[in-house]
C-alpha cells in the first residue's frame, strides 16, 4: 500500500470517527440510530429517567424547610411543569413532581423533601401507570387511596385534591373509553375518603368531547401550555374544596 493511500485511509477513518462522535452527541443527524446499535431506546430512556429521578430527589432533600406549612403538589411531569408561583401568587406551595413517575415510585419517596407540616396536598397520580403500563381502573383507585393514606399517616388529616387524568392530542376512541373509566375510578376512590376532592380535567377548554387535549393549550401530545395550566389552576381553585382555601392569591409579606 502506497504512503498516499495510507494517508487517505487515515484521513477517512478520522473523518468517520469525528462524524460518529458528533452524531452520538446530536450535533449531526443519525445519533438516534447510532445509539440504538449499542443500547436499545427503551433501555436508554429508562436510564435517563432513573438519572433524572435521582437528581430531582437529591434537589428535594437539599432544599431548606419552608417558612410555613405549604400545599405539596405530587405527581409526574404534569406536576413538575406546573408554574405554581405564577398561578398561586403568595400561596405557600411546594412542587414535588417527577417526570414519568408511577404510583409505586411515588409511594416510595413521599417523605423525601416533604416537610412534616403540610397545609394540604394536590395529587396527579396514575397517569404513567394508565398510559404506559396498562393499569386497570381498580389498580389506579387502590393506588390513589394508598397515597392518601400514607400522606395522612405522616401529615395528619390534611385536605387533599386529586386532579383527573388528562387526555392526549390524538387520543384514539378506545383510549378515550379507558381514560373515562380511569377517571371515574379515581373520582370514586377520592371522594370515598373524608376531606378529599376530585378535580375533573375533562371538557373544554382543556379537552374536547373525545378526550383530546386542545392543541392551543398544549405544548406537545401530553403537556400543557401556561394558559392550559391557568385553566387547571382555575378548576383547582373552584372545585378543590378546603385545598383551594390554601391556594388563594395573597399579598406578599
Amino acid at each position: 500500500m502506497t504512503g498516499r493511500r495510507k494517508a487517505v485511509l487515515a484521513l477517512g477513518a478520522l473523518a468517520a470517527g469525528v462524524y460518529l462522535l458528533l452524531a452520538w452527541n446530536e450535533q449531526v443527524p443519525g445519533g438516534w440510530r447510532l445509539r440504538n446499535l449499542f443500547e436499545p431506546h427503551a433501555e436508554r430512556e429508562a436510564r435517563r429517567q432513573a438519572a433524572w429521578r435521582a437528581e430531582r430527589l437529591e434537589a428535594f432533600a437539599a432544599e431548606p424547610a419552608p417558612a410555613e406549612a405549604p400545599v405539596a403538589f405530587l405527581g409526574s411531569s404534569t406536576i413538575e411543569r406546573f408554574p405554581l408561583d405564577d398561578l398561586f401568587p403568595g400561596a405557600a406551595t411546594l412542587n414535588r413532581g417527577i417526570g414519568f413517575e408511577g404510583l409505586a415510585d411515588l409511594q416510595q419517596r413521599l417523605e423525601v423533601g416533604v416537610p412534616t407540616e403540610l397545609a394540604a396536598a394536590v395529587l396527579y397520580v396514575g397517569s404513567i401507570d394508565h398510559r404506559f403500563r396498562g393499569a386497570e381502573p381498580r389498580a389506579l383507585a387502590q393506588g390513589v387511596q394508598e397515597v392518601v393514606a400514607a400522606l395522612r399517616e405522616r401529615h395528619g388529616p390534611i385536605p387533599i385534591a386529586t386532579l383527573g387524568l388528562l387526555g392526549e392530542r390524538d387520543l384514539a376512541p378506545q383510549d378515550h373509553a379507558r381514560l373515562l373509566a380511569a377517571n371515574e375510578a379515581l373520582e370514586r376512590a377520592t371522594e370515598a375518603v373524608e376531606d378529599c376532592w376530585f378535580v375533573a380535567t375533562d371538557g373544554p377548554p382543556l379537552m374536547d368531547a373525545q378526550g383530546r387535549l386542545e392543541r392551543a393549550l398544549s405544548t406537545d401530545a401530553l403537556h400543557l401550555t401556561v394558559d392550559g395550566y391557568r385553566e387547571l389552576a382555575t378548576r383547582l381553585l373552584t372545585h378543590g374544596g378546603a385545598v383551594a382555601q390554601h391556594l388563594q392569591p395573597r399579598e406578599p409579606k
